[in-house]
């Protein structure tokens, strides 16, 4: 009953006035869902429902060494030509910033430093376009 009264105390000028902010606001919705299917094979898709996505980046260190970094939550997991290990995330000043008990990975935009994982010397290392 409320919006009925509501709805009357309206003049036909200020109906049109919400009819023109309701088309604005629905071309609005429109295009950013349309951006968002357009950048969507830019973004990491999910594994599975409920999971956060997965980035994948490759490095190549000075000598020509390269390795991968898979961010998985608030974990990476680093492959090297030795294998795979997962470091867990640390607080840091910049960057992102990973360690387990015997490794350290740090990546700066597109530089990254990795220590403590066999299958390197990992040094000077720049991320390699996808």
């Amino acid at each position: 009953m409320r919006s009925l009264a509501f709805g009357q105390v309206f003049e036909m000028s200020n109906i049109a006035k919400g009819q023109n902010i309701y088309r604005k606001v629905s071309t609005l919705v429109i295009l950013a869902a349309l951006v968002q299917v357009m950048l969507a094979p830019l973004w990491p898709a999910t594994a599975r429902a409920g999971e956060e996505p997965q980035v994948s980046l490759q490095f190549e260190c000075r000598d020509g060494i390269r390795f991968r970094v898979r961010y998985v939550g608030d974990s990476a997991v680093i492959t090297t030509s030795a294998g795979e290990f997962v470091l867990t995330a640390r607080r840091s000043s910049f960057g992102r910033s990973y360690a387990s008990s015997s490794a350290a990975f740090i990546q700066d935009d597109e530089r990254a430093a990795l220590n403590g994982l066999p299958g390197g010397p990992f040094r000077r290392c720049r991320l390699l376009p996808p």
